[in-house]
């Protein structure tokens, strides 16, 4: 499957398991900003920033944070 983007789109960064945006903030803010060079309006979910031992929140937590995007 190909999906087109555009400038202008929305894209929504989420972080599922391992607390990227905590353990990698560098690399993160990177590709974030690539992202918006691409023209993309770049939004977070709401676990980006949380931490939880290995993982970046509770599993309903992280369910939700995939649901706010739909």
């Amino acid at each position: 499957m190909r999906i087109n983007v555009r400038r202008g789109d929305k894209i929504g960064l989420i972080s599922p398991s391992t607390p990227a945006p905590v353990k990698f903030p560098e690399r993160y803010q990177r590709g974030k900003a690539y992202l918006e060079r691409m023209g993309l309006e770049v939004i977070e979910g709401s676990c980006t920033y949380r931490e939880q031992s290995y993982r970046s929140a509770p599993i309903h937590d992280r369910a939700e944070e995939i649901n706010e995007f739909n």
